[in-house]
């Protein structure tokens, strides 16, 4: 018995976006459509069509392609190098996951370099990013292309008003999570990650004056990382994490 290279070679992501890295493929284009922010997106974000015509396409080597759903909805045509492989493909009769649904429809492509062109026949489409042979496309979803070790600065010197909250930072399985808070004056400050009941306060270190703190964490099931702080003060907020 035979087996087809979907089973015996490893599929990687390649996303339509990283969370807050603007991240893409070297061959990456889209045509109207809307970004998301998703926690439940494998990657942390997708793309949506607004109307019948919007696409988006991605570079990729190989023999193998794919497609990963953020949701079984809309209908769309798959189009590889110009071609029409599947037309009217109605999403919402793929069989898996409701979110991250995976879809490989190609396993007998030369290893040369293809475009694959999602169209979107409505409004309805949501698309995660690709899959591809792991030979041949340097991504791995499960650890995203960035530093293993990474400093993100929510803060720098920042005239922060009351109750104002940073833009948040994706992190996916950190291990160790470390932060650098400092504040001009008496403020509270609290570090929120996001969960399916919305952003939720994990910490939050009182100031009564002016200082800075350095605090670490162990394995804590961040997904998105913001701060909060309750005063306007200036305000430097770095964290620094760890896969």
């Amino acid at each position: 018995m035979g087996f087809s290279l979907f089973e015996t070679k490893k599929l990687v992501l390649i996303p339509a976006r990283y969370r807050d890295e603007n991240y893409t493929s070297y061959y990456h284009s889209v045509s109207g459509g809307v970004w998301y922010i998703s926690a439940y997106s494998i990657s942390g974000a997708y793309w949506k069509s607004s109307a019948a015509g919007n696409y988006i396409e991605f570079g990729f080597k190989g023999p193998i392609c794919g497609v990963l759903f953020f949701q079984k909805t809309g209908i769309c045509d798959l189009i590889i190098d110009g071609k029409t492989i599947i037309d009217n493909l109605d999403v919402s009769t793929l069989k898996g996951s409701i979110y991250n649904c995976s879809y490989v429809f190609k396993e007998d492509l030369t290893e040369d370099f293809h475009v694959v062109r999602i169209k979107a026949e409505d409004a309805y489409v949501r698309i995660v990013g690709i899959l591809a042979d792991g030979r041949l496309n340097f991504f791995d979803h499960e650890r995203f292309p960035l530093a293993k070790q990474r400093n993100w600065t929510a803060w720098n010197d920042y005239a922060a008003a009351a109750g104002a909250a940073s833009g948040s930072t994706l992190i996916y399985r950190g291990m160790i999570l470390g932060v650098y808070i400092k504040v001009s004056a008496a403020a509270d400050v609290s570090i929120q990650t996001y969960t399916a009941d919305g952003w939720v306060t994990v910490k939050t270190h009182s100031f009564s004056a002016a200082g800075s703190i350095i605090d670490t964490f162990g394995y804590y099931p961040f997904t998105y990382l913001r701060f909060l702080v309750s005063a306007a003060v200036t305000i430097t907020a770095q964290a620094f994490f760890k896969r």
